[in-house]
């Protein structure tokens, strides 16, 4: 899974002005440092703006609703590039 979401956005972050957002969410997720586990642990805590072990119910909802968002965004931004 991560090779293949490696190689779908690679690149994409020299496509968008969104350094606050989008820009940091394709490093995340380009990330082939870590561990698998510490590599989703940060890419939750990016989208839940906490640890994970730190959620409520509220973070997670935001995390849910953060990852729909970034991921619409990127699929557009593939379709363009």
């Amino acid at each position: 899974l991560r090779i293949q979401i490696k190689a779908r956005f690679s690149g994409l972050e020299y496509y968008t002005p969104d350094k606050e957002g989008l820009i940091p969410f394709i490093h995340r997720l380009q990330n082939n440092q870590d561990t698998e586990e510490a590599w989703l642990e940060s890419i939750a805590t990016f989208l839940g703006r906490i640890p994970p072990m730190k959620w409520h119910k509220e973070h997670r909802q935001e995390a849910e609703n953060r990852l729909y968002e970034f991921s619409q965004r990127l699929i557009d931004l593939a379709k363009l590039h």
